[in-house]
């Protein structure tokens, strides 16, 4: 008659070779450049860094660094940066600014910087936007010979007499405290006629926050266009 076969016993220990899996990665649609394969771990590739984020000092926000300013300008060199554009970048603090000794035209807008001292050994910035920081002092801006422009609103400057340290600012025609376009302004904005004491503290002004001075400084204005009008 038919044997009678017993089944074999169920295997439950694992099995002792492991198994080798191959996955295969596909660069995306639309081409490989710029495209680079990633390790196990989802990672760069071995000897390839991570991008690194803008340095910080700890809790205090973002520090102006070589790689900072060389990344945002693509000049090798900063002595040759004469343009350049931080705004609303998380600064609090202006690190190697100082360096850029050629700078002509500086957007720090927008960030949470309090302290210029860096800013004092810029012989050439003509431009300077400060608006919207934590600035209490601008006396290192005396060193800034060359500042024609600064705006100041939305900081913190408690009253003109701050600003006495601009009055060997030769060159200094516009300055501005408020801005109501952005809501901006500074608390010795509450002083009564502050534009008038400014006017007379820094006579060379022909604008204060947007506005023509009135009295001496626009009758100078005033000839200074219709000489140039005429020579022009």
């Amino acid at each position: 008659g038919p044997k009678s076969v017993s089944p074999s016993p169920l295997c439950v220990s694992p099995c002792p070779c492991p198994v080798s899996v191959t996955v295969s990665v596909s660069p995306p649609r639309g081409g490989t450049r710029g495209w680079r394969g990633r390790g196990a771990h989802g990672g760069p590739e071995q000897g390839q860094e991570p991008p690194r984020p803008p340095q910080k000092d700890e809790g205090s926000g973002v520090r102006v660094t070589p790689a900072l300013l060389k990344a945002t300008t693509g000049e090798f060199s900063l002595e040759s940066i004469l343009l350049l554009r931080l705004r609303g970048r998380g600064i609090a603090h202006l690190g190697c600014l100082a360096d850029c000794s050629n700078l002509e035209w500086l957007d720090l807008s927008g960030n949470a910087i309090a302290g210029l001292a860096p800013l004092s050994s810029l012989r050439c910035l003509a431009v300077l936007n400060l608006a919207g920081n934590r600035v209490s002092s601008v006396e290192p801006l005396r060193g800034c010979r060359s500042l024609r422009q600064l705006n100041l609103a939305g900081n913190r400057l408690r009253s003109p007499r701050q600003l006495r340290c601009l009055q060997g600012l030769r060159h200094l025609e516009s300055l501005r405290l408020r801005d109501p376009r952005g809501d901006l302004g500074n608390p010795l904005c509450a002083v009564p006629a502050y534009r008038a004491t400014l006017a007379a503290m820094l006579p060379g002004l022909k604008a204060i926050d947007g506005q023509r001075v009135a009295g001496r400084g626009s009758e100078l204005f005033r000839l200074c266009g219709e000489l140039d009008a005429v020579l022009g």
